[in-house]
């Protein structure tokens, strides 16, 4: 389980990265239409693991006073919850341009910089958490 963990993790990272190289470097390979299908799993898992943490905050009655965990979870969390209505946005606005023949770029286009970032920061935060707790299990 702990592999299995890990691989999710790894996972998150790597699309982060692959985010980031092709933000900053524009490198023609991967094309977007790619790492678009790559970053679905990444949010998601980003998702999971972040209401994961925050179940597992919430459950602790040690962690009643402490603010600045209760905002690191929430923060986290709540950053992730944009991410999957943003990429969910962005995602079906493309869908449906490429179903009405369109090229795919609607005037929602330039949203995917936003959620670009947020894949950055949340898929390389989570991913580093998952990798810490599939070490401490």
């Amino acid at each position: 389980m702990r592999l299995f963990i890990r691989l999710l993790a790894a996972y998150n990272v790597l699309v982060a990265l692959a985010v980031t190289v092709k933000s900053v470097f524009d490198v023609p390979q991967p094309d977007w239409e790619l790492l678009s299908w790559l970053m679905a799993p990444a949010v998601v898992i980003s998702l999971a693991a972040a209401y994961w943490f925050k179940q597992r905050f919430d459950a602790d009655s040690e962690n009643a006073g402490d603010t600045v965990r209760f905002l690191d979870v929430n923060v986290h969390f709540y950053a992730a919850a944009i991410l999957f209505v943003g990429y969910g946005f962005q995602w079906s606005a493309y869908l449906n341009d490429l179903a009405w023949g369109r090229s795919g770029l609607s005037n929602t286009g330039s949203l995917w910089i936003y959620v670009d970032t947020l894949v950055i920061i949340v898929a390389t935060v989570m991913g580093v958490r998952i990798w810490n707790a599939a070490g401490k299990m």
